[in-house]
């Protein structure tokens, strides 16, 4: 009876609309109201071309899109509220995991992964209606969209283009009105931070051939959720998530539909775009790559060989001036995006040892290692604006190398570009596979003088250094108290291993140097400063770190954590237990020297007026288990010179290790330093630029990633970070067991 019903519904179902028309007919489930209704499709003058495979057309102005999105909250589908629970070690081993964020707060988060699909039962008929929706009474603080399903009958590339447009970026009727007339969404200001701060790191997507909005729909939104993640405004970031959970739910309604046509480039584009918001911003963070991204990879991994022999061949026959043509030019793009995409789901992959700190896994590419993969092509004939442009590029790169391990330290390339340099580092410095928790010593490579110099290329290759040496899992579970970030060791065993890998690694520095098996813990060290002090002197503008990047500075404030936490039980408890202190080297310094550099330990020190502790960062009593504050916020400007000034007592005084009778002496020093770093990484993660334009006051107290009390939400990925800062500060320096 179900059957028919859903037969004769169908039937009933008028016939598909043109696509130039400017409303659609899509299905729509409600609770009490059975029928098709007319969307107003805000962009039905667009014109989809469908006539090249890869899903472009030729470049069109971005005009302002006002009604891009529904008014938050953005939770579509099922809401699974996060319980109040202790992120801690010692609770049950048997709770279901939930990330550090989720200790205190009770804020609803949206599952929309792949295990929580909601198709459309087959008994529930689809009718016509022509019930007007803008006369719908709809909730400002529900998103409209949440339970709208499309229909799942076979359909074209176009009709799918056309209902996932409706999906996407429904009209103003839908909660956005009073936004739209107030405040203009800034469009053209997502697509700018789009292509000037990430299309160099993942370009996968041509420039010249982009059609704003003419492309799919959803290529569309993931260009414009990226881009918004750039903004220092929590409404961009929030704007963000309700695309990209939007985007998440039309990929499970992919799932269940039939299209009558091959899938386009564009498509796999969109694909790769979307699990980079998914690995590092989602509102719930992926805690593996998607079933949908392997797949992806694996099909572009499989005759990449051919298409670097095609490129290679299209690049020989362009040599001469006169074979530079537009169809040259169009197929060059086919398959250098087909390959960029290869190359950049590779990095993707390298990064989740290293940057997600998840269990080495074998690669997708199974016996293929990232020196065997295809060396892409100058920026310059990517990003060049038509075929001659191109030609001319193409001419003057003719000599490339055509795969990664053709690059050698001899190689003439000139300089090299953001993309390739990041492939070089994650190909050089990956731990794909790597079952050891860190290495003795940083990869030497020596490639590093051919690697772009710019800012952000130091940062990644310095962060790819300091993960060499690092058992940064360990050490995340440590700090995080069983958590590493998102997800909870299955029992107390294994956070037993990580203390104990932990106070391996840092033993290095309080045994004699004669007996010292490794440098790492020392070499992690100096790295961690060299990022902090990179990260705290380069501007912010020239250095932006989302996407992963800003992992880099999280790992290198517990490294330095870690060296203050194991210094205090070296020098604290041997001292409260009668013994006499680790490391008797004799100091070849002058004994006035020794002395002026290193006072004797006390357990009241005299404080610099100019270290951290002169502002109330921290109180002067290097066994203080807890800093005191002098105020719960300080001003941008005072946190960061405190922190500047500890790195520099620190470069210094790291050249002294071993070679004095106690390394550090001053531990209070490492103590208020450590915290102050702490707080500026938080500063960092949590408002960026705008703190330090202003010289604003910033809170050093707990936020509510800690609290439980509402706030706009940097990603489950970045609150945990957050909220691990903020309790590790909070508990002082006693009772790690490091």
């Amino acid at each position: 009876m179900a059957a028919d019903m859903f037969s004769s519904a169908i039937k009933q179902r008028p016939s598909y609309q043109s696509r130039h028309t400017s409303s659609a007919t899509m299905a729509l489930q409600i609770d009490g109201l059975q029928g098709d209704m007319a969307w107003t499709n805000p962009f039905g003058h667009s014109n989809y071309d469908t006539s090249s495979s890869s899903g472009y057309t030729s470049p069109v102005h971005y005009p302002t899109e006002a009604n891009m999105f529904a008014n938050p909250p953005y939770g579509p589908g099922f809401n699974r509220t996060r319980t109040s629970s202790n992120a801690s070690f010692i609770e049950p081993w048997t709770y279901p995991p939930q990330s550090p964020t989720s200790a205190t707060s009770t804020m609803a988060y949206t599952w929309a992964s792949t295990t929580d699909k909601s198709p459309i039962p087959p008994n529930l008929p689809f009718l016509t209606s022509t019930y007007p929706v803008s006369g719908m009474p709809v909730c400002a603080t529900v998103d409209p969209m949440a339970d709208y399903h499309m229909s799942f009958e076979p359909k074209s590339i176009a009709q799918r283009d056309e209902e996932e447009q409706v999906f996407m970026f429904p009209n103003e009727h839908f909660g956005t009105a009073h936004l739209a007339n107030n405040y203009p969404y800034p469009y053209e200001q997502y697509l700018d931070n789009y292509w000037r701060l990430f299309h160099p790191s993942f370009p996968v997507v041509h420039r010249a051939t982009f059609d704003g909005m003419n492309t799919s729909p959803m290529l569309r939104a993931a260009i414009l959720a990226i881009g918004a993640q750039y903004s220092n405004e929590s409404r961009d970031k929030r704007h963000s998530r309700v695309l990209h959970d939007r985007a998440r739910k039309v990929l499970e309604m992919r799932t269940y539909g039939v299209v009558t046509e091959p899938e386009r480039l564009c498509d796999d584009q969109t694909l790769l775009l979307l699990e980079v918001l998914s690995q590092y911003v989602a509102r719930r963070a992926a805690k593996t790559l998607s079933p949908r991204f392997q797949n992806l990879y694996q099909k572009y991994s499989q005759n990449f060989g051919a298409v670097t022999s095609n490129i290679a061949e299209v690049l020989s026959a362009v040599a001469l001036p006169e074979n530079v043509t537009y169809e040259r030019w169009s197929q060059w793009v086919e398959l250098s995006s087909q390959q960029r995409i290869l190359l950049c789901c590779y990095i993707l992959e390298s990064q989740q040892p290293t940057l997600l700190a998840r269990q080495p896994q074998s690669s997708i590419l199974e016996s293929i290692s990232g020196i065997d993969l295809p060396f892409p092509a100058h920026h310059s004939l990517w990003d060049a604006l038509d075929y001659t442009t191109w030609g001319i590029a193409a001419q003057q790169h003719a000599h490339f190398p055509a795969y990664v391990y053709s690059v050698t330290a001899d190689t003439s390339l000139g300089s090299l570009d953001t993309f390739q340099s990041s492939l070089l580092i994650s190909s050089h410095y990956n731990r794909i596979n790597d079952p050891t928790p860190y290495s003795s010593a940083p990869a030497s490579t020596d490639i590093e003088h051919l690697l772009e110099a710019s800012p952000i290329t130091k940062h990644r290759l310095l962060t790819a250094k300091l993960l060499q040496v690092t058992p940064i899992r360990a050490l995340i579970a440590v700090a995080g108290e069983s958590w590493i970030l998102s997800e909870k060791l299955n029992s107390s065993q294994a956070f037993s291993n990580c203390r104990t890998t932990i106070k391996t690694w840092l033993n290095a520095f309080w045994i004699s140097p004669a007996e010292i098996q490794g440098p790492a813990a020392k070499e992690a060290l100096k790295l961690a400063i060299e990022i902090m002090q990179h990260a705290m002197l380069t501007p912010f503008h020239d250095l932006r770190l989302e996407f992963g990047a800003d992992m880099g500075l999280y790992f290198s404030s517990l490294v330095i954590w870690a060296v203050t936490v194991a210094a205090n039980t070296q020098i604290n408890v041997p001292q409260s237990q009668g013994q006499p202190l680790r490391f008797h080297s004799h100091s070849p310094l002058p004994s006035h020297q020794a002395s002026r550099l290193y006072p004797p330990t006390s357990t009241t020190q005299s404080v610099n007026s100019a270290h951290p502790a002169s502002i109330g960062l921290l109180s002067p009593t290097h066994a203080s288990p807890t800093p005191a504050m002098a105020s719960s916020s300080m001003r941008h400007s005072d946190i960061t010179i405190n922190a500047l000034g500890f790195l520099a007592h620190a470069v210094q005084e790291i050249d002294f290790l071993g070679v004095v009778p106690q390394w550090p002496q001053q531990v209070v020093q490492w103590q208020q330093g450590s915290v102050a770093l702490m707080h500026w990484v938080k500063m960092r993660l949590r408002s960026g630029a705008a703190s330090e334009a202003r010289d604003s006051v910033i809170s050093v107290g707990p936020t509510s990633a800690a609290t439980g009390r509402s706030c706009e939400s940097l990603g489950e990925l970045i609150d945990g970070v957050v909220s691990v800062l903020e309790k590790v500060i909070g508990r002082g320096w006693e009772g790690w067991g490091i």
